[in-house]
């Protein structure tokens, strides 16, 4: 009887095993999820909650990032068929663009305002989606200029004065005398912030507008024009009160600062940044007051706040290999056009306002000090200039800042990318040598496996040489981890 028992009890497991064999090869792959992937240089758990609940078969698969630009390194990747599937970018150009999928026919590009979609708009067509627009401005520790005895300023003449006195006291000064810095530390953030100075009494005036719808229109020419209008800035590095080889990550790799715990140590009295980075050092220091405050004018005019996508957000163009791939990521790129998906995004980046024509509710900043200048409309949007206009001016002011480049050569640089769209200033590429297959270095997998790249460093014994910094056996100094 035992055995008769047995043997039934047996039995139904099987038919149970078998029924739910048959039943997952009816459904197929419909348990399975597809992975979207993407690089960017933050976290974005408000989005990817909101994309993994509203579809249950996407696995949305965010990989922090350093660079908020795509270096040669993503692009080769991108360019080899290795690259993510939905691509952010800071740095709008040709080489990124030539590899993402054209989203023109899609409705949910006619989400977004006009306004910063036509700038956008390569050839015609629509490659990317603006991300939430970051007001930008100046950081200051305002507990430390009243110890100081000074009022916060209303014009580059007090700025300078209050520079002045912090870095004479060596109150809300570093070691070596510098009150100031910004946030960001590469080319195309450089830029922005040396654009932000000349807004007030140049770029924010009417002559300024005249010129700049003639620049953008291949009409005008930065030499002979922005001489002038860049004279403060260039006087922040020349008086001392900031290290412009900072501003740069390619100039001078003691631009690492940490201007968060500066400002919270009061070891900085002053910096460039936006409201995320002002709502993390006053949670570094609960005792001082920081606010915000507008770029500055030295001749009497409006103060402005410039303000610029947190990035821009694409699709990678091999996806269309894959149906279900290609269907997921057009499906997440809906939801964050969406008023749901953008105020996710504020939430996550912090950001200030979202480009969609359908109003969006909450925003991530706290300006605390900015919102009347953004109400009475004096904000400068960025976008006005390409993006790679924007990092060539930053590298090159900063060039001229540190002595490496004459400021005609600087300004001619710019109109000669301006007017050709030459792309041979950003980096030499001269070919000295290729490889059959890709060489992928991604998420550490040289310290984990054998790897191509690997083999390629042990080959040469470890003598690659990159500027001041080498990886090099022989000889015990900093180099780049492999």
């Amino acid at each position: 009887m035992k055995k008769r028992l047995a043997g039934i009890f047996l039995a139904g497991i099987i038919a149970l095993n078998l029924a739910a064999c048959a039943s997952n090869t009816q459904t197929g792959k419909k348990n399975e999820k597809t992975t979207v992937s993407t690089l960017y240089y933050s976290t974005l758990p408000e989005f990817e909650k909101l994309v993994e609940s509203t579809f249950d078969d996407i696995d949305l698969e965010i990989e922090p990032s350093s660079l908020s630009t795509y270096n040669s390194d993503t692009l080769r990747r991108l360019r080899n068929d290795h690259g993510k599937d939905l691509i952010f970018t800071s740095m709008l150009n040709s080489a990124i663009s030539d590899y993402m999928l054209d989203l023109s026919a899609n409705s949910f590009t006619t989400n977004f305002a006009s306004s910063v979609m036509d700038i956008i708009q390569q050839d015609g067509k629509t490659m990317w989606l603006p991300m939430p627009s970051v007001c930008k401005g100046l950081i200051i520790n305002k507990t430390l200029v009243k110890d100081l005895g000074k009022e916060l300023p209303k014009n580059q003449q007090e700025l300078k004065e209050l520079m002045s006195a912090a870095k004479t006291s060596g109150k809300g000064a570093d070691d070596e005398g510098f009150v100031f810095a910004a946030a960001d530390i590469d080319g195309i953030s450089a830029g922005e912030f040396i654009i932000s100075t000349i807004v007030p009494d140049f770029l924010g005036t009417m002559e300024g507008e005249r010129w700049t719808n003639d620049f953008i229109n291949k009409k005008a020419d930065a030499k002979g024009t922005l001489e002038e209008p860049l004279s403060f800035f260039i006087s922040l590095a020349s008086e001392g009160y900031m290290d412009p080889s900072c501003l740069h990550l390619g100039i001078n790799q003691k631009n690492a600062i940490p201007v968060i715990e500066r400002m919270a140590s009061r070891k900085m009295t002053i910096c460039y940044g936006y409201s995320d980075i002002l709502q993390k050092i006053r949670k570094a220091n609960t005792q001082d007051e920081f606010v915000m405050i507008p770029f500055l004018s030295g001749s009497g005019n409006a103060s402005w706040v410039t303000a610029t996508p947190a990035s821009y957000l694409g699709a990678n163009a091999a996806i269309t290999k894959d149906k279900t791939k290609l269907d997921a990521v057009l499906r997440v790129l809906e939801l964050f056009s969406s008023p749901e998906g953008q105020s996710a995004i504020l939430k996550d980046t912090k950001s200030d306002t979202s480009y969609l024509m359908e109003a969006v509710e909450g925003s991530g900043g706290t300006n605390s000090g900015l919102e009347s200048y953004e109400k009475s409309g004096y904000v400068y949007n960025m976008n006005r200039f390409s993006s790679d206009i924007r990092w060539l001016l930053g590298s090159n002011i900063v060039k001229v800042c540190t002595g490496d480049m004459e400021m005609s050569d600087a300004l001619a640089s710019i109109d000669n990318l301006n007017k050709n769209g030459t792309t041979n200033y950003a980096e030499d590429h001269t070919l000295i040598g290729s490889v059959d297959s890709d060489m992928l270095y991604e998420n550490y997998n040289t310290r984990r496996e054998e790897t191509s790249i690997g083999n390629l460093y042990r080959r040469f014994n470890g003598r690659i040489c990159r500027s001041r910094y080498c990886i090099c056996k022989r000889r015990r100094h900093k180099g780049f981890p492999l």
